[in-house]
Order: C-alpha cells, then structure tokens, then sequence
C-alpha cells in the first residue's frame, strides 16, 4: 500500500516530509546531548591543552612549526567555547563575582586572550629550549587558572543535573618547568581566534 501511494508526487512529498521532520527531532535531541555534555567538552578541553604543552616542547627542538601551535590554540578555543556553551545550556552562572574569585584572579573569560598573549611572545622568539622555559610558566600558570576557574562551577553542575562524579580533576598547583625531560602535567585551555590574524 505505501509503494503504491508513493507512486503519487503528493504522497511522495509527504513521505519525505515526515521523514525529513523524524530526522529533524532525531537530530535536536542529539544536539541538545551534546551541549550539555560537561564531562565530555571538559576532556577534550583537558586533551587539547597537554597537546599544546607537547607541542611547544616539539617546537621548542625544531619538529613543530608556528603553524602547528597557531591551529592548537584555534581547536583550544573552539573546545574552551563548547565547555562553557556546556555549562551554560544547564544555566550555570558562570560569572562568578565575589571577593575570593577577585583574589584569585579566576576569571575563565580572560583565559583566550591571556594564552594568545604568551604563545605570541614564545613564539615571536627564536625556538630553542630556553625560549621555552622562559614562558612555559606563564603557559601552565594560565592553564591552572582555567581549570580552578572550572572547578568553581563544578558544584553546580553537578548538583543541577545530579551527578555523582567529578567532571573535572583536581590539579597541583604548577611547579616550576625545566627542561630537564620532566613532563608536564595536563591542564586545561582558549577560543577560536587565530593567532595568525
């Protein structure tokens, strides 16, 4: 019977029509999943800033390019602009002012802007090790920042949706680089403006 009614142009429009609104509601369920994500946007925000410390050492010996940092920092951004559109679609204020986040600088906001900065500086330089502990410091100060300012609204994420594990890890506080081999650990990182501009 429905071979025979697709037969007729109306029919047969009707049927994609029905099809195409199934695909649509599939789809926004799926979307809506997605943003609202946190652990998820939070790992591959966490994933994408120890790529940046690996590759920075990579550029620092000669095996990574400028090229290569700029278009990390561009997927650091894009990944640091999903985990807040994350916890902004459970309505997380993410915004915190009072006089504890002034004292600890702990403004996420700040974070692209502040790690473009240094990576511009780093890499306005000549490669070389000692230009990489000079601002790696720097680097891992900004991406410990992000992450405590993460943390922050940890609580009330998992509150609002019930969770009953933690999405972000606790970090150490950041100690001293050298460029003794010692690797670095993983923090977090910015949004999508291309350093190259």
């Amino acid at each position: 019977m429905l071979l025979w009614l697709l037969q007729f142009p109306f029919y047969h429009l009707l049927f994609h029509i029905c099809v195409l609104e199934t695909y649509i509601e599939i789809m926004s369920a799926q979307q809506q999943r997605i943003q609202g994500d946190v652990p998820t946007a939070v790992h591959n925000l966490l994933s994408s800033t120890s790529q940046l410390q690996d590759l920075l050492r990579q550029w620092s010996i000669g095996h990574a390019s400028e090229t290569q940092v700029s278009d990390l920092y561009v997927k650091i951004g894009t990944d640091f602009n999903t985990t807040l559109n994350a916890f902004m679609y459970h309505n997380i204020e993410l915004t915190i002012k009072n006089a504890l986040t002034v004292h600890q600088n702990s403004d996420i906001y700040t974070f692209p802007k502040e790690l473009r900065a240094v990576l511009e500086q780093c890499l306005g330089e000549a490669a070389s090790p000692a230009t990489l502990e000079r601002y790696m410091p720097q680097v891992r100060q900004i991406l410990y920042k992000l992450l405590r300012g993460l943390q922050m609204r940890q609580d009330a994420w998992r509150t609002r949706v019930g969770a009953s594990s933690s999405a972000i890890p606790s970090p150490p506080p950041p100690a001293p680089y050298a460029s003794g081999g010692r690797p670095l650990p993983s923090y977090p990182a910015a949004p999508s403006y291309d350093m190259r501009r």
